[in-house]
């Protein structure tokens, strides 16, 4: 009888193990590199050297032997994942992890891992973590737990992904999930095969139900659109030029959106302009290219004088903070972008920079803008002369079909006439005639451009009679802009700019919204305007021969624009502006006299005030141009006499009080009458505190320090 000898207790273990280690080895393989496959789609270009590196290392550390060598082979495989993952990201190791775990609440997927340094780290330590975890499990035949981790590590990084193959991706999870199930039970050679062709029914009935409408609803994902972190820390603030008229309601929290390195002179940052009126709001028009995508170069825009191309450019640093946008933002008026670390931006007429998708966190890119400075005579100077590219622009279109005669045409008035009769059933066009009729009888018969463009911002800001409100009521049977120009006289930024741009335009004059923000405050040691959410603005920017587009706000209490050429400037040159709008004032005396003319039956109303037919003479006699320059100057005495006695009277609250109880409450009246000035009612028992609330609250000044202090 022939006896076989058992191998020895040393040998038998070693096969036991090397048995043990193929079956781990086969069970994890295609499981780990699902879960390192659907990680890897969240990157584009994706750089899988790392990924698949830190998948092997995890195997390695599950598959050690004798048990008391994984404890260092897990810490040594750990460290190697780290450096791996890490060597390219600056500063600490918890700070960079942090970092770049919240930016996937942040930024747009796929995310290119050459920018987004700590995002690709994050996912480089979260295979290998997943990865661990699966092999161990797999190492102990734990099959519950096994499917349980390749479920998290594969399914959740495939939601956030985009889109396409999910019917595969759950096929090949399930088939995995049965395989571990199947594969870490004892025997599981026995019941491998009854295994897999109860597997295979199973995988085709999943396959099925996940295709049907009535079982996959989007709902099951909604879970994707949570956002922990970005909710107070990234905003989008496109509804404040969305052309809703609705109302806005800013959040109680300022958000920092922007942080810009340029001088400290106070700018507008241009995000965009809205050249298209639809005949109900304003929108982008983004159809003219000016420079290949991608390209950091000079825009190549028509519009721009060449007195402003050569005039002497502005830079400025953007570092992108918490805004939610694809807008690239600049000093109006950009003419060059530096954006060659971002994706391919697409650059259109007028300035506007715009990138593929949402611009991340921490994205730089530079910008040069010019900001001429001309003053009212320079402006009451420029003649309406329109270049042919500006004239087949939309930027004298009413609507988009639809084109006024520019400024100073003869016989423009009859042009516009006949255009409300043809258009009399249209209602883009037939409702906004009460409109133009108002930008009528407000500028007269103004003898240049820039006297009409300053009448109609002082009429906004100050002579109308308007007050800002971000809840105004809703119009009612006629366009939203007419309602809030002639009848309610209530709206935030979206109603003046929008408003003003149109008048300008029924008047001949080129106009469009501008969208973007208020400069924001400035940090003098970091060199630097830190602009939050609730300096989201829009105002109006009107083209002049010579000088290219300048911005103008008629919104009051918001704007506080740089230039002396505006009623919104703080260097606003008054007796230059009256020199150029004096002619305007007599002119619109003159339509007043003549009112009984214009307003002959047959001429539409008040449409035509101030129309004169063509050729026809006017004749004035000495006694009459002498009564109106007298009716003239007494009252620009009558406006100065206010004016300096309403600023004696605040003065002199000063002068009179010596103690600092008597210059606080000095300070209040103060605060409380220019409240008053702006249409803003404050209660008689109204605090400093409260006072300083309704400042901030409604004309976004802040004003709590300075109420603290006074208090």
């Amino acid at each position: 009888m022939t006896v076989r000898r058992r191998p020895d207790g040393t040998r038998l273990r070693l096969l036991e193990a090397l048995e043990h280690g193929a079956g781990t080895t086969i069970l994890y393989a295609l499981p780990a590199v699902l879960v390192a496959a659907n990680w890897l789609r969240l990157e584009e270009p994706r750089r899988p050297q790392e990924v698949f590196a830190v998948v092997l290392l995890a195997l390695l550390a599950a598959l050690a032997r004798p048990v008391w060598l994984r404890a260092p082979a897990v810490v040594a495989a750990t460290l190697v994942a780290l450096a791996a993952g890490f060597r390219d990201v600056p500063g600490g190791l918890a700070a960079a992890l942090a970092d770049g775990a919240l930016q996937f609440f942040d930024v747009t997927v796929p995310f290119d891992p050459s920018r987004q340094a700590a995002m690709h780290a994050v996912t480089v330590l979260a295979v290998f973590a997943f990865c661990l975890a699966l092999a161990f499990t797999i190492a102990a035949r734990r099959g519950l737990a096994a499917s349980a981790l390749l479920v998290a590590g594969a399914a959740w990084p495939a939601t956030l992904g985009p889109g396409g193959g999910e019917p595969a991706q759950g096929a090949l999870l399930l088939a995995f999930v049965l395989i571990l199930l199947v594969g870490c039970r004892p025997g599981a050679d026995r019941v491998l095969r009854p295994a897999l062709a109860t597997g295979a029914v199973a995988l085709l009935c999943a396959v099925v139900a996940s295709s049907s409408p009535a079982v996959a609803k989007d709902a099951f994902l909604d879970w994707k659109a949570w956002d922990p972190y970005t909710q107070a820390a990234r905003v989008t603030v496109s509804y404040v030029w969305d052309s809703d008229y609705t109302g806005i309601r800013f959040p109680k929290r300022r958000t920092p959106v922007l942080t810009i390195k340029a001088p400290p002179r106070s700018l507008y940052w241009r995000a965009t302009t809205l050249d298209r009126f639809t005949g109900y709001g304003w929108a982008e028009d983004l159809s003219v290219a000016l420079v290949p995508p991608g390209t950091s170069a000079d825009m190549a825009d028509p519009l721009l004088p060449r007195r402003a191309r050569n005039s002497r450019r502005v830079r400025q640093e953007v570092t992108v903070e918490g805004l939610r946008d694809r807008h690239l933002v600049g000093a109006s008026i950009p003419v060059a972008y530096d954006a060659r670390d971002l994706p391919p931006v697409t650059y259109a007429e007028g300035g506007i920079a715009l990138a593929p998708h949402e611009l991340s966190r921490g994205d730089r890119y530079s910008v040069w803008s010019v900001a001429a400075t001309p003053t009212p005579r320079q402006l009451g100077a420029s003649r309406p002369l329109y270049p042919p590219a500006l004239l087949a622009s939309a930027s004298l279109n009413v609507v988009p079909t639809v084109r006024v005669p520019p400024f100073g045409t003869r016989g423009r008035e009859a042009v516009v006439r006949s255009l409300f009769r043809e258009y009399d059933y249209d209602e883009r066009l037939a409702p906004y005639a009460e409109l133009y009729a108002e930008a009528r009888r407000i500028v007269g018969n103004p003898r240049n451009p820039y006297a009409a463009v300053i009448a109609l911002e002082s009429w906004f800001r100050t002579a109308g009679g308007f007050i800002y409100d971000e809840r105004p009521p809703a119009a009612v049977e006629v366009p939203p802009l007419v309602d809030f120009a002639v009848r309610t006289k209530r709206g935030y930024c979206q109603q003046y700019a929008g408003a003003m741009a149109l008048m300008l335009r029924y008047l001949g004059i080129p106009a469009r919204v501008a969208a973007g923000f208020t400069s924001g405050v400035y940090d003098q040691d970091q060199g630097a305007w830190t602009v939050t959410d609730h300096n989201a603005h829009t105002w109006v920017e009107v083209w002049f021969h010579g000088y290219g587009w300048l911005p103008f706000d008629p919104t009051p209490g918001r704007g506080a624009l740089a230039g002396s050429y505006t009623v919104s400037s703080r260097s606003f040159d008054s007796p230059g502006a009256a020199e150029v709008a004096v002619g305007a004032a007599a002119t619109a005396i003159d339509i007043l006299r003549n009112f009984g003319e214009a307003g002959a039956p047959g001429s539409r109303g008040p449409l035509i005030q101030g129309e004169r037919a063509p050729g026809a003479a006017t004749t004035t006699d000495a006694q009459d141009v002498t009564g109106l320059w007298v009716l003239l100057a007494t009252m620009v005495c009558a406006v100065a006499f206010l004016g300096l006695g309403k600023l004696a009277v605040r003065r002199s609250r000063y002068l009179t009080r010596r103690d600092a109880r008597g210059i606080a409450a000095a300070c209040r009246r103060e605060l409380v009458d220019f409240l008053v000035d702006q249409r803003v009612e404050v209660p008689r028992s109204a605090s400093l505190g409260d006072v300083a609330v309704l400042l901030e609250q409604q004309l976004d000044v802040r004003a709590a320090r300075f109420a603290a202090e006074a208090g």
